[in-house]
C-alpha cells in the first residue's frame, strides 16, 4: 500500500532530524542534506511493524472515523499522490474550514 511504501522508504537525521523519503532524493541513503550527518531508518519503519501498526489504526480509528463521516465533519484526503499535491490539499482544505490563513 502507499503508507507501506512511504513509510517503509523514510529515513531521518541522526542529528537534526530532517526527515527524507528514499525515492526524492538522489544518495538519500547515507548522507542528511540539511547537514550532512547520518541517515537512519527507524525501527518501526519495517514493514512488519508498519502492518501491525496499520491493523491497530483500523480496528481503534475506523468505529470514530464512522462516527465523524456520518456526522459530515470528516476530512478526508487523497494520500495517492506525491506529498506536495496532498500537502497542497490539506492546506487548502484546512482554510476552507477556517484552520488556516
Amino acid at each position: 500500500t502507499e503508507a507501506v511504501w512511504r513509510l517503509s522508504g523514510r529515513r531521518q537525521c541522526s542529528e537534526c532530524r530532517s526527515i527524507f523519503h528514499v525515492s526524492e532524493v538522489p544518495g538519500i541513503d547515507d548522507k542528511c542534506s540539511v547537514c550532512g550527518h547520518a541517515l537512519t531508518k527507524r525501527k518501526d519503519d519495517e514493514e512488519k511493524t508498519i502492518l501491525s501498526r496499520l491493523a491497530t489504526y483500523h480496528f481503534m480509528t475506523e468505529p470514530i472515523a464512522a462516527y465523524y463521516r456520518q456526522r459530515g465533519v470528516l476530512l478526508t484526503l487523497n494520500a495517492e499522490q506525491p506529498i506536495q499535491l496532498l500537502f497542497e490539499e490539506l492546506v487548502k482544505k484546512m482554510a476552507k474550514l477556517g484552520f488556516v490563513a
